[in-house]
């Protein structure tokens, strides 16, 4: 059965109805392939556009297309070097344009043809751009004003218990350029940086939005950098006397009269906490006269930036003596 069914595979195959089948195949791609090479046909692309030289304090009455279509002519066998070309971007300088400021006529105009001929010329020399959409566009612009701000955190960062910054967060740029009218910008006195996502608790650049104030003022940079740079922590603690301040003539007695200061400090900085450099202090001008106690505050010259810390007992009973 199965000798027979390959000896009829063999007799197809091999039969003048397949012969004059592939003849005639063969014929239509030579065929096909004379009309591509010989006529002429199109082809329809697209690539990007970007814009330079544009200053900060001029406003366009219209948005600037990002990309452009264009249809290319040409013959079959040249036209096939555009289906897999790829197209570097159009950077357009428009600087020229804007040069002349106290000019009464203040708009710009742009021919994009010239542009994606530069394009096409290099991968065939004998095509023709036959249409670009958009051929020309012509914006009239006006000026606005601006003015530099700086950019702050809506809501304090919070770092993780289990960690400490290493420096302070860098947000950059630490600054932005907004512009609108000038009474819109002047009430602006910093851009706010949208909220960061959760705890911070290890190194990381964190890619930020930044909040538009009011729809009056635009914003020429819309996200910042958020660097963060944490380490763990760990604790170390010291127990130290309680110094009595703001009394005249006047003994008190305290109960207790040590205190215990625990400190959450970075591993890099455990060694910079020394109990020489900490004072807690008992300030009788803050007394509650009801209770009789005193809150407790910790006094140093040291850098405590990025050291959490906490006072056992927070606040201490007294009793005076004349």
């Amino acid at each position: 059965m199965e000798r027979s069914f390959w000896s009829w595979v063999r007799r197809r195959l091999f039969s003048k109805e397949t012969a004059t089948y592939c003849v005639f195949l063969l014929i239509a791609a030579v065929l096909w392939l004379m009309y591509t090479i010989g006529s002429q046909r199109e082809i329809e692309r697209t690539v990007a556009v970007t814009y330079w030289g544009i200053p900060d304090d001029v406003y366009l009455n219209g948005k600037l297309p990002d990309q452009i279509t264009f249809t290319v002519r040409d013959e079959g066998n040249e036209l096939s070097s555009f289906l897999f070309a790829e197209f570097d971007t159009i950077e357009i300088d428009l600087s020229a344009q804007f040069r002349h400021k106290n000019s009464r006529k203040k708009e710009i105009r742009i021919d994009y043809k010239p542009y994606v001929e530069e394009l096409v010329i290099p991968i065939s020399s004998t095509s023709t751009v036959t249409n670009v959409n958009p051929s020309t566009i012509t914006y009239t612009y006006g000026h606005v004003y601006t003015r530099r701000v700086p950019v702050r955190f809506s809501v304090e960062p919070v770092v993780d218990p289990q960690h400490a910054l290493l420096r302070e967060i860098r947000i950059t740029p630490n600054e932005v350029l907004i512009r609108g009218e000038r009474k819109a910008i002047d009430s602006v006195k910093c851009i706010y940086v949208d909220s960061l996502p959760g705890m911070l608790c290890r190194n990381e650049v964190i890619e930020c939005a930044l909040l538009k104030p009011n729809s009056a003022v635009e914003l020429l940079t819309k996200r910042v950098s958020i660097d963060v740079a944490v380490e763990r922590v760990t604790e170390k603690n010291f127990r130290l006397p309680i110094e009595v301040v703001g009394v005249d003539g006047i003994r008190v007695k305290l109960f207790p009269e040590t205190a215990n200061v625990i400190f959450a400090v970075g591993l890099s900085r455990y060694y910079d906490v020394d109990a020489k450099d900490f004072r807690v202090v008992f300030d009788y001008s803050t007394r509650d006269e009801e209770r009789k106690t005193v809150r407790l505050n910790l006094q140093t010259n040291s850098d405590l930036d990025g050291i959490r810390y906490k006072i056992e007992p927070e606040e201490v009973e007294y009793i005076t003596e004349q």
